[in-house]
């Protein structure tokens, strides 16, 4: 499969990733991606908006790993994207949108 299909999955991947990584750090949400790697944490605050937002999303056909306190310090709460070559670009043109309006509407 590699050596089929390694290249173009590897291709979609970054794609993908980077795509994600600059549409949330447009909307101005600090991310821990510095190279467009496939896992992505967004900082988003509080164990409140960690869960409103993980809920948001899943229910949205989106997955996010929710991280809250005591798993990260109590304002640094993380949802975790996780890039693969079985995904598309059509969710995650819209995620960044989603996640925005996630977290400015009580999440």
């Amino acid at each position: 499969v590699n050596a089929r299909e390694g290249d173009a999955r590897r291709d979609t991947i970054y794609a993908l990733s980077r795509a994600l990584g600059e549409g949330l750090r447009a909307l101005g949400y600090a991310t821990d991606d510095n190279g467009f790697f496939p896992i992505q944490s967004v900082y988003v605050g509080s164990p409140a908006r960690v869960i409103a937002g993980g809920r948001f999303l899943f229910e949205r056909g989106f997955t996010a790993t929710m991280q809250a306190y005591p798993v990260v310090p109590r304002d640094r709460g993380v949802l975790r994207f996780t890039v693969t070559s079985a995904n598309t670009a059509a969710p995650y043109s819209c995620l960044p949108e989603s996640f925005t309006h996630t977290l400015h509407t009580g999440g």
